[in-house]
């Protein structure tokens, strides 16, 4: 050990009093820090927030950018200090060596290979969650949903369990629990305005369901007299054009994607939280950083099994489930949605 600050950390009563895997935690803690900090300080200036040239950053620099800055958040990197002695913390060699090869901004796609829908790939394959080939990117998108979902459905399980809580099998209705708001007529708009006005980008969080719309887990208690739990999950890119400017602080795009969860449902619902049931937005970026929503229903699972200290491993949890979807990903991207010629016509193709 040759960081001073780190040898700071271990004094010789602590080598002796504490566990084993109690110092290899603090020594991989502490190396992780100082490899993301190394990154932090090779970082150019920011780029400006605000006017025409917010978020100009290219897609290659935003990738590695907002990667190096969610290395020092701490559920982005709590998969790093996950114990692989607990068999829901344990990452395959593949996906370890993938997770750490985007860490340390290695490449994971070559510069001579392009996506499908002819645009140049950035190093780490961001470009994967918004590419405007649909089927490229809906199937990325839905993945890593459907991992973080199964992630909260079963970290929550073994939480809720000694109340005799337990998660539907299917995704529940949230208009079963809460009240519709009066469907309002659509509209009447003049030709002119309709041809004169540019059409808006769809936002990635839109859901087209409506008052029908369901959530993605609930938890529903043994005795039907206390309240119900529901869940909607999501993840954000950094890549979103519209938001790029939220993400040079981490967890900041995360909640810019509850935030447009909430005035979804709230265009539907006449409320969101009654004694009957309660609805929590679990947004993640797909740097693996958690929404601070995220971080306080982490928390009320913790409180909830009895240990608040058992959020550490809330967290390894979840982002060893997502870091594991994110590798799998990557060599699906490789396989399937990259080519050495570019599609100079920029026309998705149709993936099968």
């Amino acid at each position: 050990i040759k960081d001073p600050e780190l040898l700071n950390k271990l004094s010789p009563s602590m080598l002796f009093s504490e566990s084993t895997p109690r110092v290899q935690n603090i020594i991989t803690h502490a190396n992780g820090s100082k490899i993301a900090d190394d990154l932090y300080r090779t970082l150019p200036g920011d780029p400006p927030t605000g006017g025409l040239s917010a978020g100009c950053l290219s897609d290659e620099d935003a990738s590695v950018k907002t990667q190096v800055i969610a290395n020092r958040n701490r559920t982005a990197s709590a998969w790093l200090t996950a114990n692989p002695v607990i068999p829901q913390c344990r990452m395959s060699d593949t996906a370890f060596k993938t997770a750490w090869k985007i860490r340390t901004l290695q490449q994971l796609f070559p510069p001579n290979l392009f996506c499908k829908c002819g645009h140049q790939l950035d190093r780490l394959g961001y470009h994967f969650y918004v590419c405007p080939a649909k089927t490229i990117s809906a199937k990325v998108r839905n993945q890593t949903h459907y991992a973080l979902k199964m992630a909260v459905l079963r970290v929550g399980n073994a939480c809720f369990r000694p109340l005799g809580v337990r998660a539907t099998d299917e995704e529940p209705h949230v208009g079963k629990y809460y009240p519709p708001k009066p469907i309002e007529p659509p509209r009447r708009r003049n030709n002119a305005h309709t041809q004169n006005t540019p059409p808006e980008e769809r936002d990635p969080h839109s859901n087209p369901m409506g008052p029908d719309r369901r959530a993605d887990v609930a938890f529903i208690p043994r005795d039907g007299n206390d309240m119900v739990v529901m869940v909607d999950v999501t993840t954000i890119s950094p890549l979103v054009q519209k938001h790029r400017k939220y993400t040079l602080i981490p967890g900041k795009l995360a909640d810019t994607a509850v935030k447009t969860k909430e005035i979804e449902y709230s265009k539907h619902f006449t409320t969101l939280s009654t004694r009957e049931a309660a609805l929590w937005f679990f947004a993640i970026e797909t740097n693996g950083v958690f929404s601070k929503e995220a971080r306080e229903f982490c928390r009320l699972m913790a409180e909830t099994a009895g240990s608040p200290r058992f959020i550490q491993t809330i967290y390894q949890r979840i982002s060893v489930d997502i870091q594991t979807s994110i590798s799998q990903q990557v060599y699906k991207a490789l396989n399937l949605y990259t080519s050495t010629v570019r599609n100079i016509s920029r026309t998705p193709f149709t993936i099968a």
